[in-house]
């Protein structure tokens, strides 16, 4: 059994960190950024 915070938490923060440091959304979040809600 995994737990999700242990075993997700690696990919959140690669995700966060290159978001804040280069500026570049990772594709496979597109989704479920913010701007989903102007359509």
């Amino acid at each position: 059994v995994m737990h999700s915070g242990i075993t997700l938490a690696p990919a959140v923060g690669l995700f966060a960190a290159r978001e804040i440091l280069d500026d570049a959304r990772d594709p496979l979040l597109e989704p479920y950024g913010l701007t989903r809600f102007a359509q």
